[in-house]
């Protein structure tokens, strides 16, 4: 079976932009309220330009800025140039083509199928610019993306040592030491950058690591001024959306809203994301009055529109989603079970495959592989995934891989066997105390049973409306909608009706089924 992995957003975690996607989002702005921390010469006349640029933007300023602050590596003035260079049409070609090495925008964000002539141009740009720590970074990113960890690692080191206090720079690699895993490095890299640069956007990151690490969330959030101005609210949002959560966390409710609605007031894509998640699973009461705005967000987007039900609007914030963040896990696993749940099993496995590109070893990807295949009637790759997957380690996973084999027997047409797998998923799941799992098994248990007309369909059949009942979730929904067409695909192809009191059944499931929908609505 599928499990539609919720991805525990208890941490606001960065997500690892490409740049041109970043400065869109004006997370890599710096305000300029503090000196340059160069040598005196260079410091005046960069000082001189900006405040000559931001009291009368035009072209040339821009220009001259963004030469001179990409020269002496002052990547963050140089990037805010260039997005002002780019909106002129009568620069010349060079100057343009400056920008577009800053931005890396020559022509949008290339298809994942362009990764490696992307990662060509970026080397031959290095070629020329070695010292260019945004570029070095990106690198690393498309390195991720092809699941070259070792390079990207090596990538990842160049840029904090070029910019070991850059915003985008140790966000970025912060997030790419999370994903493979070193939680340690992804702190020291925050706590070093922090202690060079008081910066909101590095101390939220800090204390999100630090939290995942265990270590005390309040004794890390320092700097927060206890009144933020509205033109500061968008670089603070993460800052204040991780003091809501340390606050909901330790059960003060009214001040966690406070601050979920100050970041809400201007917040960055990182803060949609988990206020969607806030809104869904902790504080649902908020939703009619927090008015937060979920498609500024795929991710936010995507699941918001999974639990409404509407997935042809999930699939499609998915598929953004996972263009924005191609090295991640969490699209495609999201991608290949909606997929799955639609019958689309063909986009499902592309969904699945294109996640292990990054994530070789990830359990849930190979799993729904596996599940996309059999039900394509595919089970001899349906056992060669099976076989190169990692085990399963939690108490999540190893009812599902119990139940996945359970489905590779029944399309053997080894019946027994199949049921004795997924009989033992039922057994997990309630020793696990997962009454959301162990609803999930019983209703695909009874799907494997009604498609091969086993002698104990209407008896499991009774078990999954049983166990589906408690539920809303809409993964047990779709589960049981999926069921109630199974069985109504058989009683047509028989003839007659099946199992006896099928029909009646069916009946129950439909209903179970609008109850939820009509909620929803």
């Amino acid at each position: 079976m599928i499990d539609v992995h919720d991805a525990h957003k208890r941490l606001v975690i960065p997500k690892w932009l490409s740049l041109a996607a970043a400065t869109q989002r004006r997370d890599i702005e710096i305000p300029r309220s503090t000196p340059f921390a160069l040598d005196s010469a260079t410091r005046r006349k960069l000082e001189d330009d900006y405040v000559e640029f931001k009291h009368s933007p035009n072209p040339l300023a821009a220009s001259d800025l963004m030469g001179s602050a990409f020269v002496v590596g002052e990547m963050g003035l140089a990037v805010e140039a260039a997005t002002y260079v780019k909106k002129s049409s009568f620069l010349q070609k060079p100057t343009v083509r400056l920008a577009d090495r800053i931005l890396n925008l020559q022509a949008g964000e290339e298809p994942l199928a362009g990764i490696q002539v992307r990662i060509a141009h970026f080397k031959i740009n290095l070629s020329e610019f070695p010292n260019n720590p945004l570029h070095w970074i990106e690198l690393a990113r498309l390195y991720t993306i092809k699941g070259q960890l070792e390079k990207a690692k090596r990538a990842t080191t160049v840029a904090l040592a070029l910019a070991p206090s850059n915003r985008y720079v140790v966000r970025s690699s912060a997030r790419f030491y999370i994903h493979i895993g070193d939680i340690e490095a992804a702190w020291h890299c925050a706590h070093k950058a922090l202690a060079l640069s008081q910066d909101p956007w590095i101390e939220a990151t800090l204390v999100n690591v630090g939290m995942w690490l265990n270590k005390s969330p309040r004794q890390l959030t320092k700097w927060t001024p206890s009144e933020i101005p509205p033109n500061a609210l968008y670089r603070y949002s993460e800052l204040m959306e991780t003091r809501g959560m340390i606050e909901l966390e330790s059960g003060n409710d009214r001040r966690a809203k406070k601050h979920f609605r100050t970041a809400w007031s201007d917040p960055s894509d990182n803060v949609v994301t988990h206020g969607e998640w806030i809104l869904r699973n902790w504080l649902p009461g908020m939703s009619e009055s927090a008015k937060l705005d979920l498609s500024a967000s795929p991710e936010a987007e995507a699941w918001d529109q999974y639990w409404l039900l509407n997935l042809e609007k999930s699939m499609a914030a998915i598929r953004e989603w996972g263009l924005e963040e191609p090295y991640s896990r969490h699209p495609w696993i999201l991608g290949s079970s909606v997929a799955c749940q639609m019958n689309r099993y063909k986009e499902a496995e592309e969904q699945a495959r294109q996640g292990l590109l990054a994530n070789p070893r990830d359990f849930l990807l190979h799993n729904n592989l596996a599940f996309a295949l059999l039900k394509s009637g595919r089970p001899d790759e349906a056992e060669s995934v099976l076989k190169s997957s990692a085990e399963p380690n939690t108490e999540t996973e190893r009812p599902v891989s119990l139940a996945t084999k359970g489905l590779l027997e029944f399309k053997r047409g080894r019946i027994e066997r199949g049921r004795e797998f997924y009989l033992k998923a039922v057994e997990e799941c309630a020793k696990a105390k997962n009454p959301r799992l162990l609803a999930k098994a019983y209703l695909n248990l009874a799907i494997a049973e009604v498609e091969t007309e086993g002698a104990r369909a209407a008896e499991f059949v009774t078990a999954a409306i049983k166990a589906a009942k408690k539920h809303e979730d809409p993964d047990i929904t779709l589960t049981a909608r999926q069921l109630s067409r199974v069985i109504e695909s058989k009683e047509k192809s028989l003839g007659f009706p099946f199992g006896g009191q099928m029909s009646k059944q069916r009946q129950e499931l439909i209903a179970l089924v609008q109850v939820v929908e009509q909620d929803k609505k």
